[in-house]
């Protein structure tokens, strides 16, 4: 049974329609449930914009190309961060598994075949919390002899997961106390990038709403790591400012995101099972942190916010 696949949409018309025309024409559509959740407006400025996607959805629901359409509206405004946690959760319990895209998003043609394929194969490996078509911009990945490589750092351009997985997150974050101040564990969580250690502090301080940040922290602190493929299946289509979360421009899909052609099934997929090694492992972590400098000026003001000082 292919996995049902959740679209999360807000106030984005345009960007709606493109994600969903990609989603359509890729193999195992005609197959797949497809779940929309959309959220309501927070007040006059924006109500004019959600009710436009709230009126296409309705008709989009009578002519898709999916096996089976079911949309959820919502009457006020959840948010991003709500609307994955609970829209998730539902929809999981009922599947044991999800495939994920935001309203951004244009997925290639093969991207529902490989992570069907990727959740059949990697659902029982003792390592992995997640699959994601996405995978980061750098070059070297594309040496690799296998068409997956495992990493520290989950990603929400594209992604699925399994029940039991998702079952082991505590999005109250009641162990936070005991990491916040612990070099141990901030270290390993780091792993994935100077950042996520302190966008975990930003959220708990109501800094930032995030869902895959929590998502991240319970993946750490489990020990798992997140499938990518070698050459990304996912490209953003929303960096124009109408997002609701704000990415750093070196997470967008470049040249080397172009789109695998010719797979057929899981035989075609060599699977990596592994960490893609320590080369590799530095050049992806730059990628997410920056030069030295900016690692070390991110870690001085790590320091001292969780020391109270704002300034220096």
């Amino acid at each position: 049974m292919k996995a049902p696949v959740i679209v999360f949409t807000y106030n984005r018309l345009d960007h709606l329609k493109k994600t969903l025309y990609a989603l359509e024409r890729a193999k195992g559509a005609d197959e797949s449930e497809l779940y929309l959740f959309a959220d309501g407006y927070k007040g006059d400025k924006d109500r004019t914009q959600v009710q436009a996607v709230h009126a296409y959805l309705r008709e989009y629901e009578k002519q898709s190309l999916f096996a089976g359409v079911h949309a959820v509206y919502r009457d006020g405004n959840k948010g991003l961060a709500e609307s994955v946690i609970t829209g998730v959760g539902s929809v999981i319990e009922k599947y044991g598994r999800v495939i994920v895209v935001e309203d951004d998003l244009l997925v290639s043609e093969d991207f529902l075949d490989y992570m069907n394929a990727a959740l059949d194969h990697y659902e029982s490996h003792p390592d992995a919390w997640a699959v994601s078509g996405w995978s980061p911009d750098v070059p070297e990945l594309g040496m690799l002899s296998a068409d997956t490589f495992l990493w520290y750092r989950s990603s929400s351009w594209g992604w699925a997961t399994w029940l039991d997985r998702w079952r082991m997150i505590d999005w109250s974050m009641k162990e936070y106390p005991k990491f916040r101040f612990s070099v141990k564990k901030r270290r390993k969580m780091n792993r994935g990038g100077a950042d996520m250690a302190d966008m975990l502090d930003m959220q708990m301080q109501g800094k930032i709403h995030s869902w895959a940040i929590r998502f991240a922290y319970a993946e750490s602190m489990n020990d798992k790591l997140t499938v990518f493929p070698k050459i990304s299946m996912v490209i953003n289509c929303g960096r124009d400012g109408s997002g609701t979360n704000c990415h750093d421009e070196r997470t967008e899909a470049g040249e080397h995101g172009s789109r695998p052609d010719g797979r057929n099934g899981r035989e075609s997929y060599h699977w990596g099972d592994t960490l893609p090694g320590r080369a590799l492992d530095r050049k992806i972590y730059r990628f997410y942190s920056g030069s030295r400098l900016h690692c070390l000026k991110w870690r001085i003001k790590s320091i001292l916010n969780r020391m109270g000082i704002k300034k220096f």
